[in-house]
């Protein structure tokens, strides 16, 4: 059987390269959208942030990034950095750096409960390691070998972590028959490991071949896993819970074009164990008189009885950015975007009384803070001709903020001058930066 499951190393290769394309297609043919504007009601502050040396100087709020700054070159030209990671409040007033480092080039770090960051090896020599927000590192605690964050979910309680693992690693080719994957829980209490295999999950004979642990049920007993068969839209797609005692496993839902149909296939958009329901979107997509009609349906799907609630429709476009967590954290409202294919902003729906209410018009949603109150977005804008110099490729910057969803307040915490990055492309100095999380003291 070919072999489907692919490096992770390669996948973040593959996913640079689509960002690339992407914002090529979108600075080049629609930079009159791009153009920075005053939205109504905005109140854009421009704060010049302090560094401090003390974290509990900090609100109860933080959010945690990265700062890779190129300090020089190696013999072949490529970047050698500098990355320095940072909490800051809501408004970018006060940033504190934890943990500064020379011996990374990409790799990406991930929120690791309330108070540490995992760094994951991707195309340096560092091995995975826990750093917690003294700066210290963490040897004592297991952390799971993988190579890319979506692939590992650790409990509210910091108790039992799952992640995926792929058993034909390391193989060549002619070795591998078929998909070998595990899913393995670990109690960080005990080191005991629970394992679920590929082949134990399953639609009648249909297997699949991608798997997600999403989350941990509040009293840890259930794990709940998305599972995939990799393929265009309409490929088969599987929400399980597993019970980690019995290893019993329960469907919550199917769905392929197959056995659906265009109108009932589902999307899956979050769960949210806490409060007993996952969200899902219903035909995206529909094909009438060989024209395909965007749309968009949310659901509500209750975790115990398996009952489908309609919370939202809109029958001429899509309105969902199926990446990211829409739903705020007191599960009372969702993010609408404004255009998924554009950065034009987004607005919010409250699912308790359905009054929807325009945010902004730029930019991405990236998520909302604990508090339910501000929302986390990346804006895109063209450099001011006077600003580029010769290396850039294009002229776009991002920037990221958090705007208040009721009075509209809006902080700048970070800009990053441009979005070319690698060999040949940059100067000493040049700074990029990575959004990591949001937590709450």
């Amino acid at each position: 059987m070919k072999r489907i499951l692919k490096s992770y190393g390669v996948y973040f290769l593959f996913l640079i390269i689509i960002v690339a394309i992407a914002c090529l297609f979108h600075f080049t043919f629609r930079q009159e959208k791009s153009k920075p504007n005053k939205d109504v009601g905005i109140n854009f502050n421009e704060i010049q942030t302090e560094e401090v040396k003390d974290i509990n100087q900090l609100e109860n709020i933080q959010l945690i990034y990265s700062q890779r700054e190129v300090t020089g070159f190696d013999q072949e030209k490529n970047n050698k950095y500098k990355t320095g990671f940072y909490l800051t409040d809501l408004k970018g007033v006060k940033k504190y750096e934890f943990y500064s480092t020379e011996d990374l080039t990409y790799e990406q770090a991930y929120l690791f409960g309330q108070n540490k960051i995992l760094i994951l090896k991707e195309f340096g020599t560092t091995e995975n390691y826990l750093v917690d927000f003294q700066g210290k590192i963490v040897k004592d605690i297991f952390i799971p070998p993988v190579n890319f964050g979506t692939d590992f979910v650790l409990s509210k309680d910091a108790k039992k972590l799952a992640y995926v693992i792929d058993n034909n690693s390391g193989k060549e080719e002619k070795e591998i028959a078929n998909i070998d994957v595990s899913i393995k829980v670990h109690n960080q209490e005990t080191g005991i490991e629970t394992e679920i295999k590929n082949t134990d999950i399953k639609h009648n004979e249909i297997e699949f071949d991608s798997f997600s642990p999403l989350a941990f049920s509040k009293d840890n007993k259930f794990l709940f896993i998305l599972a995939r068969q990799n393929g265009n839209y309409g490929s088969p797609e599987g929400l399980y819970k597993i019970n980690l005692e019995s290893k019993e496993i329960k469907e919550l839902y199917f769905s392929s074009f197959e056995e659906s149909g265009e109108k009932d296939m589902i999307n899956f958009l979050g769960i949210y164990p806490e409060l007993d329901f996952a969200l899902v979107n219903r035909g995206a997509q529909v094909t009438e008189n060989d024209n395909i009609r965007f749309r968009t349906q949310i659901q509500k799907l209750n975790l115990e009885t398996n009952e489908f609630i309609d919370l939202f429709k809109d029958e001429s476009n899509n309105l969902i950015d199926n990446l990211q967590t829409i739903l705020s954290p007191d599960g009372e409202k969702i993010i609408l975007t404004n255009n998924p294919n554009y950065d034009e902003g987004f607005s919010v729906l409250n699912i308790i009384n359905k009054q929807k209410t325009n945010i902004i018009n730029r930019g991405d949603f990236v998520a909302w803070t604990p508090d339910s109150k501000s929302i986390i977005y990346l804006n895109f804008s063209l450099i001011p001709e006077e600003e580029t110099n010769i290396n850039q490729q294009n002229d776009q910057r991002i920037e990221l903020h958090v705007i208040d969803a009721e009075t509209k307040n809006d902080y700048k915490i970070y800009t990053q001058k441009s979005a070319d990055e690698g060999t040949g492309l940059n100067k000493e100095g040049d700074l990029f930066y990575s959004y990591i999380g949001v937590i709450s003291k």
